[in-house]
């Protein structure tokens, strides 16, 4: 009869790690703020538009145009897709996906004039 008391009790310490692994989120928005030395970043989100503060560390990976990039390219106005751990006083950010801000992006899509296309009519 002790036996299968031993056996639960063995096993609840790694039911209690296995299930305490932390969940990442998303956020999509726009970058409001970015404080380098502080390692935070303000994002309005796109749904809300409420601005919440993040915090990322070493292990947080940044890319630009699907390219590896560093936290040091983050301007406000550029819009980001967040993946991260809520929790605490801030959430820890886990990646950090940078796209321009509409209206870079707009721009470098938009013809310069210099066309040799003919208008048909």
């Amino acid at each position: 009869m002790s036996l299968p008391l031993l056996f639960v009790v063995a096993l609840s310490p790694a039911m209690v790690f296995a299930g305490s692994s932390p969940k990442t989120t998303t956020e999509h928005g726009i970058v409001k703020a970015v404080d380098q030395s502080a390692h935070t970043l303000t994002v309005a989100g796109k749904k809300s538009g409420a601005e919440t503060k993040f915090q990322w560390n070493d292990h947080t990976k940044f890319t630009e145009h699907h390219k590896a990039a560093s936290a040091s390219v983050l301007k406000d106005g550029e819009r980001v897709d967040l993946t991260f751990v809520p929790g605490g006083n801030m959430a820890m950010l886990k990646s950090v996906a940078i796209s321009p801000a509409k209206s870079e992006n707009h721009a470098a899509s938009q013809p310069t004039g210099n066309s040799n296309h003919k208008a048909r009519y």
